[in-house]
């Protein structure tokens, strides 16, 4: 699904856009956000998180 207005975007993305993701910008070529759902510790281990990029952002294809 292309949403292409960020009003709308907003308004359907249940899980929130997050903060800047930081940590993990040099594996992407643009601009992704990370939303935390969880802490792990609390929850037996299991981190869930949601993603969210920008339009043109990129995985970048030579790391892992």
């Amino acid at each position: 699904m292309k949403i292409r207005d960020k009003k709308d975007f907003d308004e359907i993305n249940v899980f929130g856009q997050g903060e800047p993701n930081d940590g993990f910008a040099q594996y992407f070529s643009g601009e992704s956000f990370l939303n935390v759902l969880n802490n792990s510790q609390e929850h037996g281990g299991i981190f869930a998180a949601n993603v969210t990029f920008e339009p043109g952002c990129r995985k970048l294809d030579y790391v892992a």
